[in-house]
């Protein structure tokens, strides 16, 4: 057994029915609540649909997929759908830049030079951390972790496509409690993993079903992927709070005493 508990036991443990009052602590980025265009179908059942093993909505236009149609499924992200996004199993190293900017200005016959206030910038933050292949579960969870980084980076797009130039979401970051980062809206700035050639690869089979054929006609079958049994992967986010809550939520005072950072997700 991984770190990655399939159990319904296992899972109901670590997350409670509300991403903002989850028990685990851990770093993790998440799809907010009610993002029908990314999960699809209820979640009910403590915040996780253990009765699903397919996560709808990906393939799809991004509309409403709550009747689970079998041509929006992907069971490839079927793990990260459970944990509402992925979850860093090992403790990560983070980088978190927070910048000032001044603008200078230049005086003549001085010694000094003096710097008047421009903005600040929300931080930017960097995520490195490790992923393991030690049982199927885990091989699966990887595997699902690098494709969901890889379709929230991407925009609606094609001729087909219900909504084309809808960009990519909104996520949420959490780490380490209230006044770290809870509930903070990101977004993916970039992102990249390793495949090192000094490791073992192991074999993961996902079925898929509900695809198209290149000559036309729904396609179905198994993927047949190797992923490393160690890994490494970068993230960078960037806050994204809308213009409405910056405007009207944010308040010296508040930010001053902790709430804010809590229950807005500003840092």
């Amino acid at each position: 057994m991984g770190w990655f508990d399939d159990s319904k036991a296992g899972l109901g443990k670590l997350f409670s029915s509300s991403p903002q009052d989850a028990k685990d602590h851990r770093v993790r980025i998440a799809v907010p609540p009610g993002n029908k265009s990314v999960f699809g179908g209820s979640m009910s059942g403590g915040g996780i649909d253990f009765s699903k093993g397919l996560w709808e909505g990906l393939t799809g236009g991004g509309g409403d997929t709550s009747g689970g149609s079998a041509n929006d499924a992907s069971e490839i992200l079927a793990p990260i759908r459970r944990t509402r996004g992925v979850l860093f199993p090992y403790t990560p190293t983070m980088n978190i830049q927070h910048t000032v900017e001044y603008m200078d200005y230049d005086l003549t016959h001085t010694n000094y030079q003096f710097s008047g206030f421009s903005k600040s910038r929300p931080p930017m933050i960097d995520i490195s951390g490790i992923f393991t292949a030690q049982s199927d579960a885990e091989a699966k969870y990887m595997l699902g972790a690098i494709h969901f980084l890889r379709t929230v980076s991407k925009m609606h797009f094609g001729e087909s496509s219900a909504t084309p130039g809808k960009p990519p979401p909104v996520l949420r970051f959490y780490a380490y409690g209230d006044l770290m980062f809870k509930n903070v809206p990101v977004i993916i700035r970039s992102f990249s993993h390793e495949l090192p050639n000094e490791v073992d690869y192991v074999d993961v089979e996902i079925p898929y079903s509900g695809g198209k054929k290149a000559g036309g006609g729904n396609d179905s079958g198994v993927f047949k992927t190797k992923v490393p049994s160690i890994m490494s992967v970068y993230v960078g986010l960037s806050i994204q709070h809308r213009p409405s809550d910056v405007r009207t939520k944010w308040n010296y005072n508040n930010f001053r005493k902790g709430t804010l950072v809590k229950n807005e997700g500003f840092v």
